[in-house]
């Protein structure tokens, strides 16, 4: 029991060092914001080379990014219901191992987001060169780093709200998408395809499980963002409510994308 008290006493420490940020984020906003940080670029975009790579048997390299992505979920959520602190995982890294741990966890997480946030406004860039072919990509870069610096600073209640209907848009796609694909796969307003494909060109698995696992790599990109219901908790308005629902939703979520892929 001695030693408990002060391993108590510095956990509570800790989280009272990470304390400063607004709890502001209702439930429902960071239900939103976790699920739609995983759906993003790696899906859109990058999930074409992950077909590339795997062919049908893509579906099974996203069944085990899933799979991989839940249990770090899990685990994520249980310990921002315990500890709703900004720190999230880096700070659990500190409090349950070392400050080495801790200040590694930390950058590397930050150095990851540093290129992911590069990516992601070059594949926005890529986009924009569809309609826009006349405008060079680095118009558009500078456009959207812009925009991601000014939502930045916003509040957190103005910063919840716009992440909010940003990832409503995200979802109102990928239904659109599923709908989309069901009416062509049974010839609903279009010609019908059917299952042909899987078995076309090289077969289900055109590059072994070899392809299956070049697949996952990219898979577990797409899933990136995850991350996200962990560290928002420190600014959830009620953690112990927010984070539950929103490892839900999420994990519903995980469930389908294989499919949607």
């Amino acid at each position: 029991m001695k030693d408990e008290q002060p391993a108590a006493s510095e956990s509570q420490h800790l989280e009272k060092r990470e304390s400063g940020l607004k709890s502001k984020l209702s439930p429902r906003q960071v239900a939103m914001i976790g699920l739609g940080c995983t759906i993003g670029t790696g899906l859109f975009l990058g999930s074409a080379i992950s077909v590339k790579q795997a062919g049908p048997a893509v579906i099974l390299s996203f069944a085990a990014g899933a799979l991989i992505a839940l249990t770090v979920m899990w685990a994520l959520a249980e310990m921002a219901v315990e500890h709703p602190a900004p720190g999230s995982f880096g700070l659990y890294a500190e409090m349950y191992l070392s400050a080495w741990a801790g200040f590694a966890v930390r950058y590397t997480y930050w150095l990851c987001l540093v290129m992911v946030v590069g990516s992601e406004v070059v594949a926005a860039a890529i986009y924009c060169a569809f309609w826009f072919p006349q405008v060079p990509a680095p118009v558009w870069i500078a456009i959207f780093s812009v925009a991601l610096v000014v939502i930045n600073t916003l509040s957190i209640e103005e910063f919840g709200s716009i992440e909010y209907w940003f990832a409503m848009i995200k979802v109102v796609t990928i239904l659109a998408f599923l709908v989309l694909g069901a009416m062509l796969l049974f010839g609903i307003g279009f010609p019908r395809i059917g299952t042909a494909n899987f078995t076309a060109r090289g077969g289900f698995m055109p590059n072994g499980w070899r392809g299956v696992g070049l697949g996952v790599v990219m898979a577990i990109f797409s899933y990136l963002g995850l991350e996200i219901v962990g560290t928002t908790a420190g600014e959830a308005a009620d953690p112990k409510k927010a984070v539950p629902r929103a490892l839900r939703r999420t994990l519903g979520w995980l469930g389908k994308r294989p499919a949607s892929s």
